[in-house]
């Protein structure tokens, strides 16, 4: 049942891309706003070693600064792949299905079981995934989600690699 409640919040979460993007795109206006509003000449601090003169370290600020900004901007492009491929799966899916998936996960993920629907679905978020995955050249990692872990399961493998060693 938990597991049907993550699965929710990643189908919600594809069905909400916009929302996300939004919300890094005020980020970076904010920060933008903060950066600017920001003295960049030298100033005069008061400290306990008295007051002198401070510099805008030209250097780390605005460094600093791009960096985030085009990490964010990246971000949102690779938002915007993963809600243009959910789209087109979407586009594929009749009208009636599609209706269900954005209605039923318009405001928050709901409890309950996941229908074929949900699971189809989910299967495609785990296959754009992977894909982003690869375009970014990051290895996936094997999924463990058909393993079927329990004692005995264990206990014949555990035998297994003691015969090989030997004890």
């Amino acid at each position: 049942m938990e597991f049907d409640r993550l699965k929710q919040q990643q189908i919600y979460f594809y069905l909400n891309i916009d929302d996300e993007v939004q919300r890094i795109s005020q980020s970076i206006k904010k920060a933008r706003i903060k950066f600017y509003d920001q003295s960049l000449i030298s100033s005069v601090q008061a400290t306990e070693l008295g007051v002198h003169s401070v510099g805008f370290n030209v250097a780390k600020e605005v460094v600093s600064f791009v960096d985030m900004v085009a990490m964010l901007e990246r971000r949102i492009q690779g938002l915007r792949k993963k809600e243009r491929y959910a789209e087109d799966y979407l586009q594929s899916l009749s009208d009636e299905e599609r209706s269900y998936l954005v209605n039923r996960y318009r405001n928050q993920p709901v409890g309950g079981d996941l229908n074929q629907i949900e699971l189809a679905f989910y299967e495609e978020i785990l296959e754009i995934e992977e894909a982003m995955n690869h375009m970014r050249n990051i290895e996936s990692e094997p999924s463990t989600e058909g393993m079927a872990l329990s004692n005995d399961t264990l206990d014949i493998d555990f035998s297994s690699i003691l015969e090989m060693v030997g004890v």
